[in-house]
């Protein structure tokens, strides 16, 4: 399958808690249009990996797993 040429190489950046670990194969919607995606490590405890869009991660949309959600919920209900 052939990957969306991005403009950059975002393996190794660090976006929030996110690593970026590599490319992975596209996204394609129903409509037949091609979004890259990469795959990416959390920097929390738990290390999860998982595969985001990579302009989610550029824009700052994603910043982890869903770890930072959870601790801003439970600073918030102290």
């Amino acid at each position: 399958m052939t990957r969306v040429k991005m403009q950059r190489d975002l393996t190794g950046e660090v976006f929030g808690r996110l690593t970026v670990l590599r490319q992975v194969d596209d996204h394609v919607s129903r409509a037949g249009k091609r979004q890259a995606k990469v795959e990416v490590r959390c920097n929390c405890p738990t290390q999860t990996v998982f595969s985001v869009a990579a302009k989610a991660i550029i824009r700052n949309e994603t910043r982890s797993c869903g770890c930072l959600r959870q601790e801003s919920t439970a600073q918030r209900l102290r």
